[in-house]
């Protein structure tokens, strides 16, 4: 892997962007049963580094989530080789990493900073290098391509890693719950359920669910995690209104803009989910514009829009956090 930094902004970066989702839209499978297998579902946690506790963001996430799903890894803990060297443990002979993208940060003490001054790199180094709203930081250099290996790719697996113990689903699904519950209260959208349908109704910000009994067991999911998947999928749908985050929300179905909206609710409740250790499940009703989205993600020119789509997920998941932790 080269050491080369990669600039923020720089073409060399969007390279890195576009071939990162290249790989991804390549690990989406449909199986013998017509069904839909993303790269991201059927995960209950984020990956996330071995040591630190600390979970990826972005493209990362989703690259991980690939490889996990290519080499049918049971964990979600990943480091670098220079991390499991340092715990004892090294990869076993043939075992390749995953290549991601690590920030390369300036050496030394951080210097307060405003993002009122730097709104590009606030955004570049919000989720993974400091405070986006002002604080200690270091400045952002670049990144660098690295290979990071999952512990099922090591041996001796050392003490030192994190505990990865899930929940049972039954209580995740009440967490879940919980926190869309609190940001309703919080001025979210109404909640009726009826009907055959799932649907966030943008004009009157309501969220219409069938009865949590018509949401029947899959192959990977209970049907009360199926529930909720879609339950979450709506809410994030309504994070992109007029009066919250702003996003499109005027295609119609089969255009790009309805099929870029799906993905970022698709990426948002797959995110949501595995914050509290359930896998998201792909609804029978989506299938009909994943061919869509997959055709323009397969144009090398769209690939990056992969990107914004995993970014403007991330932001929905945390608006929801956000305003649930003040309901």
């Amino acid at each position: 892997m080269s050491d080369e930094l990669i600039l923020p902004g720089s073409e060399a970066e969007n390279a890195a962007i576009i071939e990162a989702a290249r790989d991804i839209v390549a690990a989406v499978e449909r199986g013998i049963d017509g069904r839909w297998r993303m790269p991201w579902h059927a995960f209950a946690r984020r990956p996330t580094n071995a040591f630190s506790g600390r979970t990826f963001k972005g493209q990362n996430v989703l690259s991980l989530w690939a490889a996990a799903r290519k080499k049918q890894f049971q964990t979600h803990l990943w480091a670098s080789l220079d991390g499991w060297a340092a715990n004892g443990a090294s990869p076993a002979a043939g075992e390749r990493g995953t290549p991601i993208l690590v920030p390369v940060f300036k050496d030394g003490p951080g210097q307060r900073w405003s993002a009122d001054d730097a709104p590009r790199m606030a955004r570049k180094i919000g989720p993974i290098g400091g405070d986006p709203e002002g604080g200690m930081v270091r400045k952002l250099l670049g990144f660098r391509r690295e290979p990071w290996f999952n512990i099922e790719q090591v041996s001796p697996a050392p003490s030192t890693v994190i505990d990865c113990v899930l929940p049972q689903p039954d209580e995740a699904c009440l967490k879940v719950q919980d926190l869309l519950g609190r940001w309703r209260r919080n001025r979210g959208p109404q909640l009726i359920h009826g009907g055959v349908r799932a649907f966030w109704a943008p004009d009157i910000d309501r969220i219409t669910m069938p009865m949590q009994e018509a949401f029947q067991p899959r192959p990977d999911v209970s049907g009360l995690q199926y529930y909720v998947g879609t339950l979450v999928h709506e809410h994030v749908h309504a994070t992109g209104s007029r009066s919250r985050l702003v996003r499109n929300m005027s295609g119609k179905f089969g255009s790009p803009s309805y099929a870029k909206e799906e993905l970022i609710a698709e990426f948002g409740a797959s995110f949501l989910c595995a914050e509290f250790g359930l896998p998201a499940s792909m609804r029978d009703d989506h299938a009909r514009y994943v061919d869509a989205w997959l055709s323009a993600l397969k144009e090398k020119a769209q690939r990056p829009s992969l990107l914004w789509a995993l970014s403007e997920a991330e932001k929905a998941v945390e608006f929801i956090k956000l305003h649930a932790a003040a309901g």
